[in-house]
């Protein structure tokens, strides 16, 4: 084969001989930019060049279509002294030695040299001329570059490729097809685009275009090109023939495009049903498991059940051992030092009540909170006191809590005092009680158990109210309850149940019935006692388990005439023994219960008509809580509180009684302390007789507030008592009665201290002076009494809605500038208990003075400051018993109409 022929097939582009190919490569150069998809795909066999720069020379952009064409004319070079041109001229076939004037030959160096056909070659200079060896090495790269364009231009098949839908632009047979064809490119490329828009709707993945053809079909100028003349344009139409062999325009890739769809579709069928099957399925094995689930847990609930039973009452009886033990052991050391009665506190303000109760309470957590007043514990130096709060303190509020116990004289270093709120307060609803929310919430029951680790002394919960959950806490938190169990508190706490314990007590009760669930027992029993009580005036309907005596439901027999013809009867009657006979007796409850049958619901006053909307509705509550029946006696002087405490060794710690200012619905509103209304002696005496009993017989410790009726026994001519109920848990009266002896017994010692530190004019400074006597002692017991020359009013909770309106700042700035603030030296005057911020609209308010008026005179100066420097509440026409204008006006009339105040 001659050299010329091997040239030619050189320059042949090759074509593929299947289609059968792996995918082009592409060359990725870290850290540079991106370029397009076009210049990534590299070919194997092929060549990729770009743009060639011939020389180091810089081409001018008005020069860059000469160097498209393969040819510039700044780096030409003419040969006029080699012989080799001959040489390769003597191989030429004839048609190429004639015909054109110049002619491409080949050099020894392989640089291209332009010549003359009618001029002999010239040899090349010898290397000394051409400089270093360098520069020799660089033009014979660049000539050969510049042969191999020419080359490709002059005798190239001229055909180029398009690859799955886009045609190869930066193979050398492209751009020797454009070079050559610039001056058509216009059509050329509109036939190009065509291509490509043809093979792409075929998916033909490589197709090789012949050239010539496109330019020849470019002379046409046809707006649209034939599918012949597009198979004409094909080189590898024989290799393509397999994408175009459908009938119809339709090809075989179009066939298996069907297939897939058809089969697609079948299969997605299959996979519906067989996903729904599976959820039918999976529906029924869920039913199956949880009946199956729902079977073994009731046939284990019950042993569960008596297994948690068992657990909790175990862990109560031993935390209530441990306490008892450590009381005992406290009690019996004499010189008691801080580290033996060092104790924690846990104090839980909470009022666990029916929930239709508590939903009734616009501002549930300030009520629960007025157990604040119960921080006066930490004047025992070895108290450690955690107070749980029902709502979030802001800065202020605890600011104030701390200047309210230095001006009790009492030292938080070091630090005694912490304040836990469980985080679910704001997730629940408002109206659930404190400890429930405590025993759901992690947080907070942690950081108590911290705490508690942390001091390493002995720890006991003090609750405001007793109820399971306290029971629940307490093995929670394996800290002992000062309180009795849950199940026998609350049996005792029922009115019904109570009369029972002031039985055994040998303390009187009123007249009256217990255990009534229905209208039935409520009508039998009501005939029964105005029967037989015919002189009664009122008769009280109070449910089993209520707040504060909402319950109460008054039958005026007065406003009766079947009573008043009774009466008449009565009074008729020579023989007063007549009248209890039995004959009589049963004909005068048949015609009482004839008429109570018809005429209860009207005769009926229902005292919170807020609560017990109708007389059904509290018909529905006696059914499931009970209720009872008292006689209102003819001369009532009022109602008085016993508070006493029952430690766990059974000593019984009793208090001066706390007698209660009652509006005309039998809702306490202030208290005061001391009582004037019965000796403090019965008082007394009837509390402790109620406090042995409860601990002998029910072995209930902690605090009770036994709640008695003082009346005028006019045979007798002295004041007496009835029993009324019992309350367990410790009270804001508690706290209120231990703020007042500390600070009073705080100051007392200031004062003392002041007067010592005078020195008397007979007396020289220098002298020496007597040892100072001891600390006057200090109610450190968790039950205080007030001094013999203090009284004290206390308001625990009041509502005025205009406070909502004003800031803690402002409300005690005022305060202050009208002069209602506590003096440290008369240890009289006024305190607030913030149980809220003056945002929330409720205050509390305990004044002191040396006498029962003066007290009561700071509290109504206190309140009417509220309402006139706030504005009037005209929230509602009916005002409730906590309202603060309400009992404002109740009392002034007790200042004024009352006879012990002096």
């Amino acid at each position: 084969m001659d050299s010329f022929t091997a040239l030619m097939r050189a320059d042949e582009v090759k074509t593929f001989p299947t289609l059968e190919m792996p995918a082009p490569k592409t060359r990725s150069h870290p850290g540079r930019g991106q370029k397009s998809d076009e210049n990534k795909l590299v070919f194997p066999g092929l060549l990729k060049t770009k743009k060639s720069i011939i020389s180091g020379t810089r081409i001018r952009k008005g020069d860059e279509s000469s160097v498209l064409m393969g040819f510039n004319s700044i780096n030409l070079k003419f040969d006029v002294t080699s012989d080799n041109g001959q040489a390769y001229q003597s191989q030429k076939p004839n048609s190429y030695r004639e015909g054109s004037k110049r002619t491409i030959e080949p050099s020894a160096n392989n640089m291209l040299l332009v010549t003359p056909s009618n001029q002999p070659s010239t040899p090349p200079p010898p290397p000394s001329i051409l400089g270093k060896s360098s520069q020799a090495h660089e033009n014979q790269s660049l000539d050969e570059l510049r042969n191999y364009i020419v080359m490709m231009d002059k005798y190239s098949l001229h055909n180029f490729m398009i690859y799955d839908g886009k045609t190869l632009k930066e193979t050398p047979e492209f751009q020797s097809f454009k070079r050559l064809y610039q001056h058509k490119w216009g059509p050329i490329t509109s036939i190009i685009q065509q291509l490509e828009t043809f093979l792409a709707n075929y998916h033909v993945k490589l197709a090789i275009i012949n050239g010539p053809r496109v330019f020849e079909l470019s002379k046409l100028n046809l707006p649209s090109m034939r599918r012949e003349d597009m198979y004409s344009c094909l080189s590898n139409l024989a290799q393509l023939s397999i994408y175009f062999e459908g009938e119809g325009g339709t090809s075989k890739t179009d066939n298996l495009k069907a297939i897939v769809r058809i089969q697609s579709h079948f299969r997605a069928c299959i996979a519906r049903r067989r996903v729904n099957e599976l959820k039918i399925l999976i529906r029924c094995t869920i039913r199956i498991q949880s009946f199956a689930r729902l079977l073994i847990q009731r046939s284990t609930l019950r042993k569960r059940m008596q297994r948690y039973l068992v657990e909790l009452e175990s862990g109560w009886s031993a935390n209530r051992l441990r306490l008892s033990q450590w009381w005992a052991r406290a009690s019996i050391i004499e010189d008691r030092s801080e580290s033996a009665a060092a104790r924690t506190i846990v104090f839980l303000p909470s009022i666990s009540l029916a929930e239709y109760l508590r939903l009734n309470f616009e501002n549930f957590s300030a009520l629960q909170n007025t157990l604040v007043s119960a921080l006066y514990q930490l004047a025992d130096p070895s108290v450690t006191l955690i107070y749980v709060c029902p709502k979030h303190l802001s800065s202020n509020e605890i600011m104030y809590h701390e200047k309210l116990l230095s001006l009790m004289g009492i030292s938080l270093l070091p630090k005694r005092l912490y304040f836990v709120t469980p985080e679910l307060v704001e997730k629940l609803p408002s109206h659930l009680p404190l400890s429930l929310l405590l025993l759901c919430s992690s947080v907070a029951l942690n950081k108590i158990k911290q705490i508690v680790k942390r001091n390493k002394s002995m720890a006991m919960i003090i609750p405001g109210s007793v109820s399971w959950i306290e029971k629940k806490l307490s093995h929670a938190l394996s800290i002992p309850v000062l309180s009795a169990d849950p199940s026998v508190s609350e049996s005792l706490s029922s009115r019904s149940f109570s009369k029972k314990v002031f039985e055994e007590s040998e303390v009187n009760v009123p007249i009256g019935a217990h255990d009534i669930f229905n209208i039935d027992d409520l009508l039998v029993a009501l005939s029964r006692l105005m029967a037989s009580n015919v002189l009664t005036k009122r008769w009280i309907i109070k449910l089993n388990y209520d707040y504060n005596c909402d319950s109460c439901v008054l039958l005026d027999a007065d406003k009766m005439s079947v009573v008043n013809l009774l009466r008449k009867e009565h009074n008729e009657m020579t023989d007063a023994g007549g009248w209890f006979s039995r004959q009589v007796q049963l004909a005068v409850r048949k015609r009482l219960l004839s008429y109570l049958t018809s005429e209860l619901s009207n005769k009926v006053k229902i005292c919170r008509r807020d609560i017990y909307s109708d007389w059904d509705f509290y018909l529905r509550m006696m059914k499931q809580y009970g209720a009872v029946v008292e006689a209102e006696p003819i001369e009532t002087i009022g109602f008085v509180n016993g508070l006493c405490f029952i430690d766990p060794s059974g000593e019984v710690q009793s208090c001066s009684g706390v007698e209660l200012y009652l509006d005309h619905n039998f809702q306490p509103q202030a208290y005061h302390c001391p009582q004037m209304m019965t000796p403090t002696l019965a008082l007394e005496g009837a509390t402790r007789a109620v406090a042995q009993t409860l601990f002998r017989k029910y072995g209930l410790i902690g605090y009770v507030t036994v709640s008695f009726q003082s009346y005028w026994d006019a045979l007798d001519n002295i004041p007496r008592l009835w029993g009324v109920g019992l309350k367990f848990g410790m009270s804001d009266v508690f706290g209120a009665i231990g703020t007042v002896a500390v600070v009073s017994a705080h100051s007392q010692f200031q004062l003392q201290q002041s007067q010592k530190s005078k020195p008397s004019k007979s007396q020289p400074l220098n002298a020496d002076k007597p040892p100072p006597t001891d600390k006057p002692q200090l109610p450190f017991s968790l039950v205080t009494t007030l001094p013999d020359d203090r009284c004290m009013t206390y308001v625990p909770f009041a509502v005025h809605e205009p406070l909502r309106t004003f800031t803690d700042e402002s409300f005690f700035k005022l305060c202050r500038m009208r002069g209602i603030a506590f003096d440290m030296n008369n240890r009289s005057g006024t305190l607030f208990f913030v149980i809220d911020s003056v945002v929330g609209g409720a205050v509390s308010v305990l004044c002191v003075g040396t006498t029962r008026k003066k007290a009561t005179a700071q509290v109504i100066n206190a309140l009417t400051f509220v309402a006139q420097q706030f504005g009037k509440d005209l929230s509602s026409e009916h005002r409730r018993c906590d309202n603060l204008t309400t009992i404002l006006i109740n009392m002034k009339k007790i200042l004024k109409f009352d006879k012990n105040v002096q």
